[in-house]
């Protein structure tokens, strides 16, 4: 199998300077240093799964944790007053659309794919390629290139406690220098470049 390739090597620049320009992004977005930072990427809520995520954010014992929310749905303001409900109002934000989330990959501990449907989300090979670790569904063809030293694949979408249980386990993963590092090098062979040649072979046998 051909999985979708990535930028691995032009987005070295953006991955070497995370640990200089998060305060920077940070402070430019508003948001504080000190909590963990989780970020979901998406457009269409439903089908991301991202009231599945609120849901099992909400059940977590400690609140030290942020999540940005970065895409577009015209049912925007029903997530928002979701989030508000389940009592997570100060630790969610709807960032909308961006045209450049590269920033956002560089403060951001750990990326949240939990979606109901993806033939391969691209988010996911990119956020590993940024050194982040990423949480996915089975449901993501992208679950395929995790491994437990990239990620964790959530068990049971429809289950909030699984979705807790994945959630409480990420929280122990910091983006570390180390840990940013072996989360990119887990890709480096999906280059969009070997991915051609790969290709090309392939259509040549």
């Amino acid at each position: 199998m051909l999985h979708n390739g990535v930028e691995w090597h032009e987005m070295q620049e953006d991955f070497a300077a995370w640990p200089s320009q998060k305060k920077e992004a940070l402070h430019r977005l508003q948001l504080s240093e000190d909590p963990f930072h989780f970020l979901f990427i998406g457009n269409g809520y439903l089908r991301k799964g991202l009231r599945q995520l609120l849901l099992g954010l909400s059940l977590l014992p400690h609140r030290d944790f942020h999540l940005s929310v970065i895409g577009k749905d015209r049912r925007l303001p029903e997530y928002v007053s979701l989030a508000k409900r389940l009592g997570l109002a100060k630790q969610v934000r709807f960032f909308g659309a961006q045209a450049d989330i590269r920033p956002f990959y560089q403060f951001a501990d750990v990326l949240v794919i939990p979606s109901f449907y993806d033939p391969f989300a691209n988010v996911t090979i990119e956020a590993l390629a940024m050194g982040l670790f990423t949480l996915s569904s089975r449901y993501n063809g992208g679950h395929e290139i995790i491994t437990p030293q990239n990620g964790l694949v959530i068990e049971d979408l429809l289950d909030p406690d699984a979705m807790a249980q994945a959630l409480s386990a990420a929280l122990h993963k910091q983006k570390t220098i180390a840990s940013a590092k072996a989360s990119r090098d887990s890709v480096k062979h999906l280059d969009f470049s070997k991915q051609l040649d790969r290709l090309t072979r392939m259509c040549l046998e």
